[in-house]
């Protein structure tokens, strides 16, 4: 990072550091006084002492058509108890005035009225030649670049915590006025450096946010806090710490503040509380984006919502290769080939690239806003910053604001106007119920300068009457709905002027259970059941998921999962012999649905062999005894076969009959040849094996 070096930077918050941290804070005295470098003058010109941004009682003035007109009103205002601050009847007919909106409105229709405009607050301009690109953007709102950087107020009165590597103080960009870097505060790395950079970083991001050259706010009060150790890493406790000192500081010694922090990691929910609970304390934080071409609500602080999460641009308004992006970016800067100071020397720069280069130039502006306005609130001030952006010149991805930040206009905002309705609620999302939608929203943007007193929420479909609730709140759960159809749903904001406009339209189609399936069949086998169905008429306007079929003997419940693609599926574990009542239900995103018929099925097999089997001789036969089987298999037996074959070599076909229970006569043998008999029993699930044999000799 020394010598100009083009470099890319990325930090990483890790747990780097060996044994335990030790913490160390010391307030620091600053470089002496000298002659600002550059050139470059400080803020001219007079403001308002209170502040544009939060102003109460806006002025007015007020331009009548002819001095009579003029004459009359005046009377009449000061009897109602108006503050005429001064009349004009030279360059124009006119006084100056605090009005209430009602007033304003009253002069408004006052026919002798020629206009009613808002006071606003002029300033003179210094411009710096041939200044860093960045600070050249910034303050033109198209290319091609025009050589300058114009600006009328530098971060006169206005702390800026540099939350990063330290700072060398000596350096030529902090020492020309006096009090620069008044104190600052360090986590001691064991390295005996204090706040002084070692690192480079830290002193790069200072010199961007508030150098005499190269900086945005030319005169701002740097404090530096040094979280990151020379080797550019931290720890997430580190940071924490830095910021409790910061707080600390910021409320011993007040003022205006602006924290700038380039530098984060992986997600961190603690780190995300620590950042807010600086955002409480009044002062507005700024953030890099990251550099990981990811997500930056991926990234900690870059997620958090209070804070101004900055990504890079190019020279030539691109989005730059390696920032990070999506909803979590609130604006561009620009952060690639930045030159600023460097800790090589106290007149060493540095040439470098990142989302860490993007942020100053923010924190730069914020703190020249905060200068003109130090009451202003971190909400205020990116509510003017946020107006104040360029728009729709960057190329940047899908997904990612299309704003580059924008030095505050030479002419100051004007004085707050008229209240009007609130602006659309922001970040509104649906999700699809059993024929409901719930709808989420944050407030909006702009209340017009009347609260908001209720929200409203509106969903229509094709052919369906639009369903609305006027006092909807956030999480609101609109019923009533047809399931199946897509609805367009918006929300919209009323304070008391009336409603603002809505919201863009969110489609969401919301669903019900399915119908139920046809059970076909269910066909028994041992322990089993084998059930076949037909899909639901109606899937409730939302995909099936999958199928339950279930087999229950009024006692006990077997369930057998299948795809939504299935027609067919086993129940097992079924107890032979027993009458089961099988269903079938499918399932989507509302859950299962109706069952279909059930359908009655008796798992069973065939029974077992038949015992005690007894062969008894007779004239050309044999007469064959049995006993039952052991089991049945479930089912009745209808029969038993009894089977002889004759025991000589070569012999093949079986003699055989059949009969309903014990004895069975087999005949057609030959005498006094040896034959072997066996049983079979017969029930509805097939024939059982045979029995043990038992010889037998025909008589003659």
């Amino acid at each position: 990072m020394r010598g100009g070096a083009s470099t890319s930077l990325a930090l990483a918050i890790s747990a780097c550091l060996a044994g335990s941290l030790v913490v160390t804070f010391s307030s620091v005295g600053g470089a002496g006084a000298s002659t600002p470098a550059g050139g470059n003058a400080q803020s001219l010109g007079t403001l308002d002492a209170s502040s544009w941004i939060s102003r109460l009682t806006p002025r007015y003035i007020v331009q009548f058509k002819t001095t009579k007109g003029l004459n009359s009103t005046v009377t009449d205002e000061t009897r109602m108890g108006t503050d005429i601050i001064d009349v004009w009847d030279n360059a124009i007919d006119g006084f100056v005035a605090p009005l209430s909106p009602t007033a304003v409105q009253r002069l408004r229709n006052d026919p002798d009225v020629a206009s009613v405009q808002p006071d606003a607050t002029i300033a003179t301009t210094v411009n710096q030649l041939s200044p860093p690109w960045g600070l050249d953007r910034i303050d033109q709102r198209t290319l091609p670049y025009n050589g300058g950087y114009s600006y009328w107020t530098s971060g006169t009165g206005v702390t800026a915590y540099v939350v990063d590597s330290g700072i060398l103080s000596t350096h030529d960009e902090f020492t020309g006025v006096t009090g620069r870097i008044p104190r600052g505060a360090y986590v001691d790395f064991g390295d005996d450096t204090q706040y002084d950079d070692c690192n480079g970083h830290g002193t790069h991001v200072a010199g961007t946010l508030g150098g005499t050259t190269y900086g945005v706010a030319k005169d701002v009060t740097i404090v530096p806090v040094k979280v990151i150790d020379c080797d550019g890493t931290s720890t997430v406790a580190a940071v924490i710490t830095g910021l409790e000192w910061v707080i600390a500081d910021h409320d011993i010694n007040g003022g205006p503040a602006v924290v700038n922090l380039s530098l984060g990691g992986s997600t961190s929910s603690t780190l995300d509380a620590a950042v807010a609970a600086v955002i409480a304390d009044g002062m507005t934080v700024v953030v890099a984006a990251g550099n990981d071409d990811t997500d930056a609500c991926t990234v900690s602080p870059a997620r958090v919502a209070g804070a101004i999460t900055v990504a890079a641009s190019t020279v030539t308004d691109t989005a730059a290769s390696f920032t990070n992006h999506g909803s979590c970016v609130d604006i561009f800067a620009p952060g690639v080939n930045i030159q600023s100071a460097s800790i090589s020397s106290d007149s060493g720069t540095a040439t470098l690239s990142g989302t860490s280069m993007a942020a100053p130039h923010v924190a730069g502006v914020v703190a020249r806003m905060l200068e003109a306005s130090p009451t202003a609130t971190p909400d205020e001030i990116w509510t003017a910053m946020d107006t104040a952006a360029t728009t729709g010149v960057l190329t940047v991805p899908t997904g990612d604001p299309n704003k580059l930040v924008y030095r505050t206009p030479p002419i100051l905002p004007p004085i707050p106007q008229l209240a009007s309705v609130p602006g659309a609620p922001r970040a509104v999302a649906v999700r699809a119920g059993t024929g409901t939608v719930t709808i989420t929203w944050i407030a909006p943007s702009s209340t017009g300068g009347s609260p908001v007193l209720s929200y409203s929420t509106s969903c229509s479909a094709t052919g369906e009457a639009t369903v609305t609730d006027l006092d909807a709140t956030s999480p609101s759960v609109v019923t009533g709905l047809t399931f199946g159809k897509p609805y367009s749903c918006t929300v919209s904001a009323t304070n008391a002027l009336g409603a603002g406009p809505p919201s863009g339209l969110r489609t969401v189609t919301p669903f019900t259970t399915v119908t139920e399936p046809e059970l076909v069949s269910v066909t028994p086998s041992k322990r089993k059941a084998t059930a076949t169905w037909l899909p639901p008429v109606s899937d409730g306007g939302a995909p099936i998921r999958g199928y339950v079929v279930s087999c229950t003997d009024g006692l006990i419940t077997k369930t057998r999962n299948a795809v939504a693609t299935s027609t067919t599926a086993i129940v097992s574990g079924l107890t032979n012999g027993t009458e089961y009542s099988c269903t079938v239900t499918a399932k989507n995103l509302a859950g299962p649905g109706a069952s279909s018929d059930p359908g009655l099925v008796t798992p069973r097999t065939v029974p077992s062999s038949p015992l005690s089997v007894v062969a008894t001789p007779t004239s050309s036969g044999a007469s064959i005894a049995f006993d039952t089987p052991a089991s049945d298999g479930g089912s009745d037996i209808t029969g038993y076969t009894a089977v002889c074959r004759s025991t000589a070599v070569g012999a093949i076909t079986p003699l055989s009959a059949s009969g309903a229970s014990s004895p069975i006569a087999v005949s057609g043998m030959s005498p006094l040849k040896r034959y072997s008999c066996k049983v079979l029993a017969t029930n509805g699930a097939g024939d059982s094996r045979l029995s043990s044999g038992k010889t037998v000799t025909p008589t003659i």
